[in-house]
């Protein structure tokens, strides 16, 4: 090729020389494309095509069928942030607290709570000394949550001395096979400017140079700011920033075509023979009172289908059937054969004898006067309206009432076929009301519900428009049974705040704290949703709202919508 386009944009040299390679390795046809930002999934690209974003000064390229990253630092935002504060005495503390917010594009800190320091360095007095305390801002998004322990231990410099003071971003590496942030380094380490050396602290798998990144792992970074006037920095391990993930793993390839079908391969020889397995009943030839001993065989015959030595008085034909001695049963036994498939060998089993009164008809009392049921079970005509009748051919029975002194299984009755307007239960009457059930007259009474089956909800609302403030809204929620009291509040406010205006807004329930921010500027208007929830025991408890610290405005008006979520253990 005879020439290399190179953006210009690009600044940095390893950048450049890592770029002027790929473009040499991959040919003329991957000319880049130069884009104010990243490329998206709806981004078109053909095979091989790159495309610089000035945004995050990296260089992407089309791989099979989307964009994949190959040089830069993912989008990553990079920031150091400073906080001042004067004093006689020669240490002072992080008196600040909470998690700041740092916006990248305005490189504005707002959040916490400063507690005496600033953004900008204050003016100095004889005899006073000025403090600087650092954190690293680092993310993918437009702002970056920065808690009060990734900020250094404060350090004093004089004027003169905060202008010549050794600062450094440090980075840490590490590469993982899955797609979890790896552990935090954890002690106290020390930064030597000249060196540029990391010593002391457990890195916990961390490294201060880029590892090489294979296919299927995932590359992460975290960075804190080294910052002293002399040679060297302690920075202890909370001053790193949160692992951010900079580098995915890169996409498989096409599949190949399929290749040609192979030669069939020889059929296998036949599988050994099933056993077989044969099932009936015998019978006891007298009828009689006691039991007979089980009956043996010698062996079955497989033409005839019938046993060969089969004990005395045994036969597979059932013996005649008399009823007028209730006394003399019929007894029978059950039995398999089992003839094996390999070799024919035969086991024969025979069931203890069980005797049963000869019954050839359908049983009925004298004063019956239906129709009976039919060999399915239907019931026939005339219906009847005394007596009792048991089927025997369906096995079908009909009686006025039945008392069932053990447990009914449901499993017995088909579906569809228990059919009722309604059940009586002690004057509790489970009602069809057209797909849905009622239980009307006195309702459940039960010791215990299955946990979390029974949900709740209830909404308030409640508004202000100008009056004085704080602004306090409570709810009385009831509780029949302990249970999880939920509340999801909106707050809604409505005027116009400048930078220096505050609010709080809280949420409570029952007495206890759920959630809570302080606002300022304009953040102050529009909605803001709190979610909180907790475990309470029966009676009257409380949703409680709070909007205080109202400071710098006054506001034109607010509302407060609130839904309360009831489970019940």
């Amino acid at each position: 090729m005879s020439k290399v386009f190179v953006p210009a944009s690009i600044k940095d040299k390893a950048i450049r020389d890592t770029f002027l390679s790929i473009i040499k390795n991959v040919g003329d046809g991957s000319k880049p494309t130069i884009s104010q930002y990243d490329p998206t999934i709806s981004t078109p690209g053909s095979v091989g095509q790159l495309i610089y974003s000035e945004a995050t000064n990296s260089i992407w390229m089309f791989v099979n069928s989307s964009w994949v990253q190959i040089l830069g630092s993912n989008g990553l935002n990079n920031a150091t942030v400073f906080l001042y504060n004067k004093s006689t005495a020669s240490s002072l503390a992080k008196t600040f607290s909470g998690d700041f917010t740092y916006t990248f594009s305005t490189g504005i800190l707002s959040g916490g709570t400063l507690n005496g320091w600033s953004t900008t360095p204050p003016s100095l007095s004889t005899g006073e000394n000025l403090f600087v305390s650092l954190a690293t801002a680092s993310a993918n998004a437009t702002t970056d949550t920065i808690p009060t322990s990734e900020f250094s231990s404060p350090e004093i410099f004089s004027i003169a001395g905060l202008d010549g003071a050794n600062t450094a971003l440090i980075t840490l590496y590490q590469v993982t096979s899955s797609n979890s942030a790896p552990s935090d380094p954890t002690g106290t380490f020390t930064y030597t400017f000249d060196t540029q050396s990391l010593t002391g602290g457990n890195l916990n798998g961390w490294s201060t140079s880029a590892p090489t990144v294979s296919q299927g792992q995932y590359s992460w970074i975290i960075t804190a700011s080294a910052f002293s006037s002399s040679n060297t920095d302690t920075i202890n391990a909370s001053e790193f920033t949160p692992a951010s993930r900079v580098g995915v793993p890169a996409a498989d390839g096409a599949n190949g075509a399929n290749g040609a079908n192979g030669a069939n391969g020889a059929p296998g020889s036949d599988g050994d023979t099933g056993d077989t397995i044969i099932t009936g009943k015998v019978y006891y030839g007298t009828l009689q009172s006691s039991s007979p001993s089980a009956p043996n065989a010698t062996s079955w015959n497989i033409n005839t289908s019938t046993f060969v030595g089969l004990t005395s008085n045994w036969s597979q034909n059932q013996p005649p059937a008399s009823i007028t001695d209730t006394g003399l049963r019929e007894w029978s036994s059950f039995f398999t054969v089992t003839i094996n498939g390999s070799n024919g060998s035969q086991s024969i089993s025979f069931t203890t004898p069980s005797g049963a009164i000869q019954v050839t008809d359908d049983i009925e009392s004298d004063n019956y006067n239906g129709g009976g049921f039919d060999s399915s079970g239907n019931r026939l005509t005339p219906y009847a309206t005394q007596g009792w009748h048991i089927d025997r051919s369906s096995g079908s029975a009909e009686f006025q009432n039945a008392i069932i002194r053990g447990t009914l299984d449901a499993t017995d009755i088909s579906a569809g076929t228990l059919s009722a307007a309604f059940i009586n239960l002690n004057n509790t009457q489970f009602v069809n009301t057209g797909g849905a059930l009622n239980i009307e007259d006195s309702g459940i009474t039960t010791t215990k519900v299955a946990s979390n089956s029974i949900t709740q909800s209830t909404y308030f609302n409640a508004s202000q428009t100008g009056g004085t403030y704080p602004y306090y809204v409570t709810h009385v929620v009831s509780m029949p049974v302990a249970g999880t009291l939920m509340a999801i509040t909106n707050i809604s406010a409505f005027g116009s705040a400048g930078d220096g205006d505050t609010a709080s807004y809280s949420l409570y329930i029952d007495g206890t704290s759920q959630s809570g921010i302080g606002m300022t500027g304009a953040s102050l208007l529009g909605s803001h949703t709190f979610i909180g929830s907790k475990a309470v025991s029966a009676g009257s408890r409380t949703i409680f709202i709070a909007i205080s610290g109202i400071s710098g405005w006054t506001p034109t008006s607010y509302k407060v919508d609130t839904i309360a979520l009831r489970t019940y253990r």
